[in-house]
């Protein structure tokens, strides 16, 4: 089942709080190759979507960003960038930093049904509790889980007035310690759950998926999950019900991912960029207050890439990644279609008994 694991360091909170290796402060000729860049960028007249490293020249650091990308495939799944001076520059000119750094990294790839490449996660006024609400536009916590991507990128420009600290966790510690004190949970944690695709995904239509909480492919570890995408499964009569045993593997994950042990807190600085691979990293988020002025809301700006250094994907991941090869363009939620591809309901019906 997991015996073959042989990749990825597995981390605690108290390892990762302590170790500043995962952090690369900008040095002062990176920060001048970015300028420079971005100015050759925006003189361009191109489109945020069309530019490519051709158009964002840089040397030294796109060694740098090499590799980071090493990293987050290889090592710890996680890195971060400091150091960048975000008051010194508009919004236009941040997005088109960002993009510019993503395009050393991956490809960009579609975060909503309306096709947006790079995305402001801020509060919109929705209230948190409303399912059709998408919750990175709320101010509502988050509940711990993973995008729809290889890699999730977010720079952070305004901090709240208060609260909205980052959470990042190890799923590989996390699978470990659920082998180490329930394996008969880490079991079930292999075999398939039933997932509904939300409606801000595929508006009009509830689309079902499946795929294991935990997969070893290719001697690669692999684990995506979202809670509330199985619970919301649970609506539709065509999928079978969760059984006690599952349900009791999924509430035990949740209580270690909650768990000191292994939730790291931290708050995402303005001008901080932080990088994490979905495949070996959980992330959620605190609630939070904003500041009274509009222009001081917390925002951060998020790029979802797709790494030409990524692992193999089971085939059981191709409905929500469209391709599983190692390398492949593949993720993020395509317009008018939803994420992955459409499931018929002959493979529906493979759900876990």
């Amino acid at each position: 089942m997991d015996s073959e694991i042989k990749d990825n360091l597995a981390w605690s909170a108290a390892q990762l709080s302590t170790d500043p290796a995962w952090v690369h402060t900008l040095t002062a000729g990176e920060l001048a190759e970015l300028n420079n860049a971005l100015v050759r960028a925006m003189a361009s007249g191109r489109p945020l979507e069309q530019l490519r490293t051709r158009d964002f020249p840089l040397h030294e650091l796109a060694i740098t960003l090499q590799g980071l990308a090493a990293e987050l495939e290889e090592g710890r799944g996680v890195v971060r960038i400091d150091g960048l001076p975000v008051e010194r520059y508009r919004e236009s000119e941040l997005r088109c930093l960002f993009w510019g750094l993503g395009q050393y990294l991956g490809s960009c790839v579609s975060q909503s049904d309306a096709g947006e490449l790079i995305m402001n996660i801020k509060d919109a006024g929705g209230d948190p509790d409303d399912l059709e609400v998408r919750g990175v536009h709320s101010r509502g916590a988050l509940q711990y889980h993973t995008d729809l991507c290889d890699v999730v990128g977010m720079l952070s420009v305004h901090a709240a007035a208060e609260g909205g600290e980052s959470l990042l966790l190890n799923s590989l510690a996390v699978h470990d310690e659920i082998r180490r004190t329930r394996p008969d949970l880490l079991e079930v944690l292999y075999r398939p759950f039933c997932y509904a695709k939300p409606k801000w995904d595929a508006p009009g239509e509830r689309l079902l998926e499946m795929r294991p909480i935990f997969a070893v492919h290719e001697g690669r570890f692999v684990s995506t999950y979202l809670r509330d995408f199985i619970d919301w499964a649970q609506e539709d009569e065509r999928v079978p019900r969760l059984q006690p045993i599952q349900t009791e593997a999924l509430d035990y994950l949740d209580t270690l991912c909650n768990d000191a042990r292994f939730s790291y807190s931290f708050m995402l600085e303005p001008g901080q960029i932080l990088f994490f691979n979905s495949f070996v990293t959980y992330h959620s988020r605190r609630a939070f207050r904003n500041h009274a002025d509009p222009e001081r809301h917390r925002n951060l700006l998020r790029l979802w890439l797709s790494m030409t250094n990524s692992r193999a994907l089971p085939e059981s991941y191709r409905s929500s990644y469209g391709e599983v090869a190692a390398g492949a363009l593949r993720g993020g939620i395509h317009p008018g279609t939803g994420s992955g591809q459409r499931v018929t309901l002959p493979w529906m019906q493979e759900a876990p008994v």
